[in-house]
């Protein structure tokens, strides 16, 4: 069973969005907070476009099963993919800084 958990965030705060070591501590840690193996190292990527809408940053961790994903631009959207059934409900993260 394919699940696939999208999060369209809006009116985040920015400054703590572009906190790049945050971000990358958020990615390494999720994984483990719901349950899920993380196979590989975080890859996170500073992305500059001609549009500043486009700009922010992108990165994903590969877990066992598929993916999670963390896009900022001018909106955030937190991507959870998962190839076999989720036990239980998503946690949430919640980032002391």
């Amino acid at each position: 069973m394919l699940v696939h958990l999208m999060l369209e965030l809006y009116g985040c705060d920015r400054q703590l969005l572009s906190n790049e070591p945050l971000i990358r501590r958020v990615l390494d840690e999720y994984p483990g907070r719901v349950g899920m193996e993380r196979v590989s190292p975080v890859h996170l990527y500073d992305i500059e476009t001609s549009n500043p809408l486009d700009a922010g940053l992108s990165g994903f961790v590969v877990i066992a099963q598929s993916h999670i994903s963390l896009l900022i631009y001018s909106y955030t959207l937190l991507s959870l993919l998962r190839m076999r059934r989720m036990i239980g409900a998503p946690v949430p993260f919640v980032v002391d800084h």
